[in-house]
């Protein structure tokens, strides 16, 4: 379907149902203002008739609306905003964007919004698939398949969605009570894990769609979740400041690898799982090995809400000072800045790396989704 043949379906089907809204409210109070009037038997008859045919209209394109697919999907270009350092890809009427995941092959991103929309990037084609489901909590946690064909969001409603990405489709896949923070999906892509706001970890089979384990409730909300890929367990960071080991069949808790003493709100692992940046509302960006061990770190001025660590497994980027994003290195066992990205008028919320490395793509709370690429110097545009 091309752009505009799926923008004009949309528009017709809601300006048809508009009119005839409009023309049953008309109908109403023209009849109201004839009884007013005095108006003959005969004539009442003929538009209270008149009426019955405009609520019958009106309730057959309420059900045709009702019935329509899970979601409505937009098919529209993206917008592209030379910035200096960077592209915004979107800027919109979406809200703040909360999540972000990158295909692995580097073909599109996903970014989720406080509207309840999920936005599928196209990063070679310049288009991007605007998905609407009928329920529309915020957006808050999105994970990929290996392929690329499939990603999962959820967030404030609790419900687990399935998006088809090559189709630009969703539907509700498991049904779940609280607000989650985070998903996750384990390296055989047989198990989703989520983190909820009671401070609950889930694991889903994504075969039965049935609730595997859930761990037990913790006093500390669990803010973020990472896969680690040499155990293939997942990770956790709360609240509380634990960074806890969990397998992921079993739901049991193998170790705390390490508490800190500032709530942990993001975490990212280097790809041979040697190491591990650590996010903090403490105003901190860390860097410890697998065991724990803390090799490096830099202070800013507010809490670093997402990290992401490139493929090399020696560069990665950080949310930093609120509306900017570092781009360090892990050097000798040290981490060093090599830049900082500004463009942002607000929080950033997510990052992802593309596969090759050479770009990073941000989700702000200033509603734009931007594409930077990472080069020690500056002045390069994307």
């Amino acid at each position: 379907m091309s752009s505009s043949d799926g923008t004009s379906k949309i528009s017709s089907a809601w300006r048809e149902m508009r009119q005839a809204l409009a023309e049953k409210r008309a109908a109403r109070a023209f009849a109201t203002a004839g009884r007013k009037r005095g108006w003959s038997e005969q004539a009442r008859r003929k538009f209270k008739a008149k009426l019955e045919v405009m609520q019958k209209r009106v309730a057959k394109l309420q059900k045709m609306w009702d019935e329509r697919e899970e979601q409505t999907t937009v098919f529209v270009p993206v917008q592209v905003v030379d910035s200096g350092e960077s592209r915004v890809l979107h800027k919109g009427d979406h809200n703040d964007v909360y999540a972000m995941v990158m295909d692995p092959a580097g073909r599109f991103a996903v970014s989720g919004h406080a509207s309840g929309a999920v936005i599928i990037y196209d990063l070679k084609a310049g288009t991007m698939k605007i998905i609407h489901h009928n329920e529309k909590p915020a957006v808050c946690a999105l994970a990929i398949t290996a392929d690329g064909r499939h990603a999962f969001a959820a967030g404030n409603g609790g419900d687990i969605w399935i998006i088809d990405t090559e189709r630009g489709t969703a539907a509700k896949m498991i049904n779940n009570t609280y607000s989650i923070n985070a998903l996750v999906l384990s390296a055989d892509e047989q198990t989703l894990v989520a983190s909820d706001t009671r401070g609950c970890l889930m694991a889903f089979d994504l075969l039965t769609r049935a609730r595997i384990w859930v761990s037990d409730n913790d006093d500390s909300p669990v803010l973020c979740l990472a896969i680690d890929p040499v155990a293939k367990h997942v990770f956790s960071g709360d609240d509380g400041g634990d960074i806890i080991q969990w397998d992921i069949a079993s739901g049991k808790k193998l170790n705390t690898n390490f508490s800190l003493e500032a709530g942990v709100l993001s975490l990212s692992f280097t790809p041979d799982g040697s190491k591990i940046v650590v996010g903090t509302d403490k105003k901190d960006i860390d860097v410890y090995s697998r065991s724990g061990d803390h090799i490096g770190s830099f202070d800013q001025r507010t809490p670093t809400n997402a990290v992401a660590v490139a493929p090399d497994g020696k560069r990665f980027v950080a949310t930093f000072d609120e509306k900017d994003i570092v781009f360090a290195e892990i050097h000798n066992d040290e981490v060093k800045i090599i830049r900082v990205l500004s463009g942002h008028t607000s929080f950033v919320n997510s990052l992802a790396v593309t596969p090759d490395g050479a770009s990073v793509i941000s989700a702000s709370t200033d509603g734009s989704v931007r594409l930077w690429k990472l080069q020690e110097s500056a002045g390069e545009k994307v």
